[in-house]
């Protein structure tokens, strides 16, 4: 199998200094806070209520298991991302891979399709194939997304990023530690962060924080002890509504819903392996 792993994605625009939240982002006790607030989101970004910010998210999609599921109906138009793969440890799109396999990538496809096809056509290389990560968008991706995404909103200072509660590493305790690391996780929420209302949505919980999109990918680090978490936001959305990004826990790809011109470029930036689906477009694999 001749796959390389040709890196994916260009470089975004330069990493900015960390934003001034400013007078517009507040916390669930109503006052600015410009500053440090907590060890998980640091000053990048503060708690905010989530079933205010995030009421507007739970519409009903007429088909389950759709694209309109996941970002909420009602978009002119919608883009599936897929998470890029690995060959040897590097960043590899799908249809590289299917192309060495015999496999075609569509808007349809889950990477169970190119599994299959690369055990009947090459299984020795399977072990050198690494599957496309769930629910979490890597950071490149990411920054490129959002990237896209901030020429479709007029408060791209004000956006909300909505982690879901079941990641371990926020809660932490004795049974939960990064590969590696010599000692347990510690907490890593705040009061503030813990005890500001969370957002819930259908079958989900999600802790809500807001601040600058272009601090998307320094909101899902952590810097508490033995450091190396990465979760990417599970929703993202600023304040305007232009957009959604939701990146579902379950899945193998990222959903984007949006107005006709931001849908568009997400779908036609060579950097991202998007296309568009429609609002009934099945995501789930297991659907």
């Amino acid at each position: 199998m001749s796959v390389t792993g040709a890196p994916v994605g260009r470089a975004p625009r330069a990493a900015a200094d960390p934003p001034s939240l400013g007078p517009g982002v507040r916390g669930v006790d109503g006052e600015a806070h410009p500053q440090q607030t907590g060890r998980v989101w640091e000053a990048w970004a503060v708690p905010v209520d989530g079933p205010q910010v995030g009421r507007w998210l739970d519409r009903e999609p007429r088909t389950p298991l759709s694209a309109s599921t996941y970002a909420p109906a009602g978009f002119a138009r919608y883009a599936r991302v897929l998470h890029p793969a690995t060959v040897l440890g590097r960043p590899t799109r799908w249809a590289d891979v299917a192309q060495e396999v015999g496999a075609t990538i569509t808007a349809a496809s889950h990477w169970s399709d190119v599994e299959r096809a690369a055990g009947l056509a090459a299984p020795a290389d399977a072990p050198r194939i690494g599957p496309p990560d769930l629910g979490v968008l890597p950071p490149e991706t990411l920054a490129l997304l959002v990237d896209v995404l901030a020429d479709h909103t007029a408060t791209p200072e004000a956006c909300c990023f909505a982690f879901w509660a079941g990641w371990a590493h926020l809660r932490g305790g004795p049974a939960v530690a990064p590969l590696g690391a010599s000692s347990p996780q510690v907490r890593t929420l705040t009061a503030e962060e813990r005890d500001a209302p969370t957002l819930h949505l259908p079958g989900r919980e999600y802790h809500v924080v807001r601040g600058a999109l272009r601090s998307a990918v320094a909101t899902a680090r952590d810097d508490g002890a033995d450091a190396g978490w990465y979760r990417s936001p599970s929703l993202i959305w600023p304040q305007d509504r232009q957009w959604c990004i939701s990146t579902e826990v379950d899945l193998d790809s990222t959903v984007v819903g949006g107005t006709e011109s931001a849908v568009g470029d997400v779908v036609g930036c060579g950097g991202l392996e998007g296309f568009e689906v429609g609002p009934e477009q099945q995501i789930a694999a297991y659907a």
